[in-house]
């Protein structure tokens, strides 16, 4: 996965994308609360919600706009 970096607060980020065509950032780094799963076999990934059994363990990544101090700057109207 390419790595960037989020141009409000420089934490690093994955761009995939979801079903509908629609690009968004994620968090790099995946987390036991994380609620997307990347599958890098495409360029961008693309992005599905993980549906996990209790206790599971995986780990998910989670959308930059939900941890991002700036996330509303990049919000466009809709």
């Amino acid at each position: 996965m390419k790595i960037a970096s989020c141009r409000s607060c420089s934490e690093p980020v994955v761009w995939a994308e979801f079903a509908s065509g629609k690009k968004c950032p994620f968090d790099a780094e995946p987390t036991p609360s994380g609620e997307w799963a990347l599958n890098e076999a495409y360029d961008p990934p693309k992005a599905t919600r993980i549906v996990r059994a209790a206790g599971s363990g995986e780990d998910g990544f989670t959308s930059h706009f939900a941890t991002c101090p700036e996330a509303a700057t990049h919000r466009r109207p809709r």
